[in-house]
């Protein structure tokens, strides 16, 4: 291994299965130029096919299939550098859903700081999404 080598590693990130098994979506990390990136890609589970990528931000994260396996939940980091609250219909273009100030996700710890902790669908036909962010309380803005 060179030391341009690096650049050249990919790796996969957090995995989220569809709900009827046959698809299986994934973050995939890695180096462009002097910073780290993350994509979302989808791919069949019975390896018919090669994975297709699904997003281009510079930070996607954390994918999460809707229970009727029509969207995919995500986190990607804003224009502000906030993780926020993304859903993208497939076939469609992502959305943004939250602008919370100061981001979504839950920082306690190392692993949620990397976004591995990502938003959660509520079962059944109301497409609802639970997902944790920090509010600044009054305390913390005096400071």
């Amino acid at each position: 291994m060179q030391p341009g080598d690096i650049a050249k590693i990919k790796t996969p990130g957090s995995v989220s299965l569809s709900p009827d098994g046959k698809r299986v979506a994934f973050a995939v990390s890695f180096i462009e130029g002097s910073a780290y990136r993350s994509e979302l890609f989808v791919a069949p589970t019975d390896g018919s096919a090669p994975p297709e990528r699904l997003t281009d931000g510079a930070n996607d994260s954390a994918p999460r299939w809707s229970p009727d396996g029509s969207t995919i939940a995500f986190l990607r980091i804003d224009a502000q550098g906030r993780r926020q609250l993304f859903v993208l219909p497939l076939g469609g273009a992502a959305r943004q859903l939250t602008d919370h100030p100061l981001g979504v996700g839950s920082p306690v710890t190392a692993r949620h700081a990397r976004a591995a902790s990502g938003p959660v669908w509520s079962p059944g036909e109301r497409q609802r999404i639970a997902y944790t962010a920090r509010v600044p309380t009054e305390a913390a803005r005096a400071v």
